[in-house]
């Protein structure tokens, strides 16, 4: 790459080190949480080899179990990764506390 064109790339880029944006993320958040991540990792692995797990005893689909499990392991996703949205409604959605609430209320009615 020419330096003109990576000049004019790098100065479209946000300067990610400026103290306004660190300010923007509370200190300690962006690391590795890792209980929503073995969670969101167990989720994934579960979903894969027995996809069953969200059917009713009937055998149809449970889709309300269905959207609780994805929904934490989303959250555990997110949340294990470090990643925090800025907006209070994601945050919130794809917080610890919604991964590990979307589960119990999933294994509810998985157990029922």
């Amino acid at each position: 790459m020419s330096s003109a064109v990576h000049g004019a790339w790098t100065a479209r880029m946000p300067n990610v080190t400026d103290s306004a944006a660190r300010a923007a993320v509370p200190a300690g958040s962006t690391r590795i949480h890792v209980v929503p991540l073995a969670i969101a990792v167990a989720i994934t692995g579960v979903i894969t080899v027995y996809p069953y797990i969200a059917t009713s005893p009937d055998g149809r689909p449970d889709h309300l179990t269905a959207v609780l499990l994805l929904w934490s392991m989303s959250a555990g996703y997110v949340r294990g990764v470090g990643f925090m949205p800025r907006h209070v409604l994601p945050r919130g959605l794809l917080s610890s506390a919604a991964c590990l609430g979307s589960l119990a209320l999933a294994l509810l009615r998985i157990g029922a």
